[in-house]
Protein backbone atom coordinates (compact mmCIF):
# COMPACT_ATOMS: atom_id res chain seq x y z
CA UNK A 1 0.00 0.00 0.00
CA UNK A 2 1.44 3.35 -1.08
CA UNK A 3 0.78 6.55 0.92
CA UNK A 4 -1.89 8.84 -0.51
CA UNK A 5 -0.06 11.83 0.98
CA UNK A 6 3.53 13.01 1.37
CA UNK A 7 5.41 13.34 4.66
CA UNK A 8 5.33 16.79 6.21
CA UNK A 9 8.17 18.86 4.80
CA UNK A 10 9.51 21.56 7.12
CA UNK A 11 10.12 25.06 5.88
CA UNK A 12 13.86 25.75 5.70
CA UNK A 13 14.74 28.20 8.45
CA UNK A 14 18.47 28.49 7.96
CA UNK A 15 21.13 28.68 10.64
CA UNK A 16 19.61 31.71 12.40
CA UNK A 17 17.77 29.64 15.02
CA UNK A 18 19.13 31.38 18.12
CA UNK A 19 18.19 34.80 16.78
CA UNK A 20 14.64 33.63 16.05
CA UNK A 21 14.25 32.29 19.58
CA UNK A 22 13.97 35.88 20.81
CA UNK A 23 11.55 36.93 18.05
CA UNK A 24 9.48 34.38 16.09
CA UNK A 25 9.67 31.65 18.75
CA UNK A 26 9.39 33.90 21.82
CA UNK A 27 5.62 33.62 22.29
CA UNK A 28 5.65 30.07 23.75
CA UNK A 29 3.54 28.56 20.96
CA UNK A 30 6.42 26.49 19.54
CA UNK A 31 8.12 23.32 20.69
CA UNK A 32 11.51 22.10 19.51
CA UNK A 33 12.69 18.67 18.42
CA UNK A 34 16.05 17.25 17.42
CA UNK A 35 16.55 16.62 13.69
CA UNK A 36 18.23 13.23 13.45
CA UNK A 37 20.63 12.41 10.65
CA UNK A 38 18.72 9.48 9.19
CA UNK A 39 16.47 8.40 6.36
CA UNK A 40 12.96 9.88 6.37
CA UNK A 41 10.52 6.99 6.13
CA UNK A 42 6.75 6.77 5.97
CA UNK A 43 5.91 3.37 7.48
CA UNK A 44 2.75 1.46 6.62
CA UNK A 45 2.44 -0.45 9.87
CA UNK A 46 0.30 -3.44 8.75
CA UNK A 47 2.52 -4.38 5.79
CA UNK A 48 5.86 -3.15 7.14
CA UNK A 49 6.48 -1.29 3.86
CA UNK A 50 8.53 1.89 4.08
CA UNK A 51 8.48 4.80 1.65
CA UNK A 52 10.75 7.81 1.24
CA UNK A 53 9.52 11.41 1.18
CA UNK A 54 8.69 11.07 -2.53
CA UNK A 55 6.48 8.00 -1.83
CA UNK A 56 8.96 5.67 -3.49
CA UNK A 57 9.52 2.28 -1.78
CA UNK A 58 12.57 2.07 0.48
CA UNK A 59 14.59 -1.08 -0.09
CA UNK A 60 15.93 -0.97 3.49
CA UNK A 61 12.64 -1.99 5.18
CA UNK A 62 13.97 -5.46 6.04
CA UNK A 63 16.74 -3.95 8.16
CA UNK A 64 14.08 -2.57 10.54
CA UNK A 65 11.98 -5.73 10.98
CA UNK A 66 12.32 -5.86 14.78
CA UNK A 67 11.46 -2.18 15.20
CA UNK A 68 8.49 -2.50 12.84
CA UNK A 69 7.23 -5.47 14.84
CA UNK A 70 7.41 -3.37 18.02
CA UNK A 71 5.34 -0.66 16.37
CA UNK A 72 2.77 -3.22 15.18
CA UNK A 73 2.18 -4.31 18.78
CA UNK A 74 1.15 -0.76 19.66
CA UNK A 75 -0.79 0.47 16.62
CA UNK A 76 -3.58 -1.10 14.62
CA UNK A 77 -4.22 -1.84 10.98
CA UNK A 78 -4.31 1.15 8.68
CA UNK A 79 -1.87 3.25 10.67
CA UNK A 80 0.87 5.26 9.03
CA UNK A 81 3.89 6.40 11.01
CA UNK A 82 6.23 9.21 9.99
CA UNK A 83 9.68 7.99 11.06
CA UNK A 84 13.40 8.59 10.90
CA UNK A 85 15.38 5.42 10.11
CA UNK A 86 18.70 5.76 11.92
CA UNK A 87 21.09 3.13 10.72
CA UNK A 88 22.69 4.12 7.44
CA UNK A 89 24.54 7.41 7.83
CA UNK A 90 26.50 6.98 11.06
CA UNK A 91 26.08 3.43 12.38
CA UNK A 92 24.38 4.38 15.67
CA UNK A 93 21.03 2.86 16.55
CA UNK A 94 21.22 0.22 13.84
CA UNK A 95 17.79 -1.09 12.92
CA UNK A 96 16.09 1.57 15.07
CA UNK A 97 13.25 3.91 14.16
CA UNK A 98 12.41 7.27 15.69
CA UNK A 99 8.67 7.92 15.32
CA UNK A 100 8.31 11.58 14.36
CA UNK A 101 4.52 11.75 14.15
CA UNK A 102 1.24 9.98 13.47
CA UNK A 103 -0.30 11.55 10.34
CA UNK A 104 -3.83 10.22 10.86
CA UNK A 105 -4.22 11.60 14.39
CA UNK A 106 -6.43 14.68 14.59
CA UNK A 107 -5.02 16.16 17.81
CA UNK A 108 -2.61 19.05 18.13
CA UNK A 109 1.10 18.46 17.74
CA UNK A 110 1.60 18.81 21.50
CA UNK A 111 -0.95 16.06 22.25
CA UNK A 112 0.37 13.76 19.50
CA UNK A 113 3.91 14.11 20.84
CA UNK A 114 2.82 13.40 24.43
CA UNK A 115 0.87 10.31 23.35
CA UNK A 116 3.85 8.93 21.40
CA UNK A 117 6.10 9.53 24.43
CA UNK A 118 3.73 7.33 26.48
CA UNK A 119 3.99 4.45 23.99
CA UNK A 120 7.69 4.58 23.06
CA UNK A 121 10.62 5.92 25.09
CA UNK A 122 11.71 9.37 23.94
CA UNK A 123 15.00 9.45 22.04
CA UNK A 124 16.89 11.31 24.73
CA UNK A 125 20.38 12.73 24.44
CA UNK A 126 21.96 9.34 25.17
CA UNK A 127 22.22 9.30 21.38
CA UNK A 128 19.98 6.28 20.62
CA UNK A 129 22.75 3.73 20.88
CA UNK A 130 20.48 0.68 21.16
CA UNK A 131 19.87 -1.56 18.17
CA UNK A 132 16.45 -2.57 16.81
CA UNK A 133 14.56 -0.15 19.05
CA UNK A 134 11.63 2.22 18.56
CA UNK A 135 11.85 5.70 20.02
CA UNK A 136 9.46 8.61 20.02
CA UNK A 137 10.80 12.04 19.25
CA UNK A 138 11.14 14.25 22.31
CA UNK A 139 9.81 17.81 22.37
CA UNK A 140 11.47 20.62 24.30
CA UNK A 141 10.34 24.12 25.24
CA UNK A 142 13.86 25.53 25.63
CA UNK A 143 15.08 25.77 22.05
CA UNK A 144 18.47 27.43 22.70
CA UNK A 145 19.41 24.80 25.31
CA UNK A 146 18.49 21.99 22.90
CA UNK A 147 20.47 23.64 20.06
CA UNK A 148 23.60 23.72 22.23
CA UNK A 149 23.12 20.21 23.67
CA UNK A 150 22.76 18.63 20.24
CA UNK A 151 25.90 20.32 18.95
CA UNK A 152 27.81 19.15 22.03
CA UNK A 153 26.51 15.61 21.49
CA UNK A 154 27.78 15.64 17.90
CA UNK A 155 31.20 16.74 19.14
CA UNK A 156 31.30 14.01 21.79
CA UNK A 157 30.28 11.35 19.29
CA UNK A 158 32.59 12.58 16.54
CA UNK A 159 29.79 12.22 13.97
CA UNK A 160 26.84 14.26 12.72
CA UNK A 161 24.14 12.35 14.58
CA UNK A 162 21.94 15.45 14.88
CA UNK A 163 21.50 17.75 11.88
CA UNK A 164 19.81 20.56 13.78
CA UNK A 165 16.49 21.52 15.36
CA UNK A 166 12.91 21.50 14.04
CA UNK A 167 10.51 24.06 15.51
CA UNK A 168 6.85 22.98 15.48
CA UNK A 169 3.69 24.87 16.36
CA UNK A 170 2.20 23.19 19.41
CA UNK A 171 -1.38 23.64 18.17
CA UNK A 172 -0.83 22.43 14.60
CA UNK A 173 -2.38 19.37 13.00
CA UNK A 174 -0.11 17.02 11.07
CA UNK A 175 0.49 18.94 7.80
CA UNK A 176 -0.58 16.38 5.21
CA UNK A 177 0.96 17.12 1.83
CA UNK A 178 -1.48 16.06 -0.87
CA UNK A 179 -0.12 17.92 -3.91
CA UNK A 180 3.66 17.62 -3.90
CA UNK A 181 6.57 16.25 -1.90
CA UNK A 182 8.24 19.65 -2.31
CA UNK A 183 5.52 21.69 -0.64
CA UNK A 184 6.71 23.06 2.70
CA UNK A 185 4.63 23.77 5.79
CA UNK A 186 5.07 26.95 7.85
CA UNK A 187 4.07 24.99 10.99
CA UNK A 188 7.38 23.07 10.96
CA UNK A 189 10.64 24.99 10.50
CA UNK A 190 13.98 23.20 10.22
CA UNK A 191 17.23 24.85 11.29
CA UNK A 192 20.44 23.07 10.35
CA UNK A 193 23.77 23.40 12.11
CA UNK A 194 25.54 23.74 8.76
CA UNK A 195 24.51 24.46 5.21
CA UNK A 196 25.96 21.18 3.87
Amino acid sequence: MKPHFYPARPKQGGMNFLALCSTLYADGTWSFEPKFNGWRAMLHVPSGAMFNRYNEPLSISGEFAAAIQSIRKSFGVGEWMDCEALERRHGRGQGSLVVIDTPAAAQSHRIRALELNLVFPPATLDHCAERDTVYSIPSYDDGPALWRELQEANQQLGIVFYEGVVAKRKTSAYPLQLRSSKEETPDWIKHRFTTS
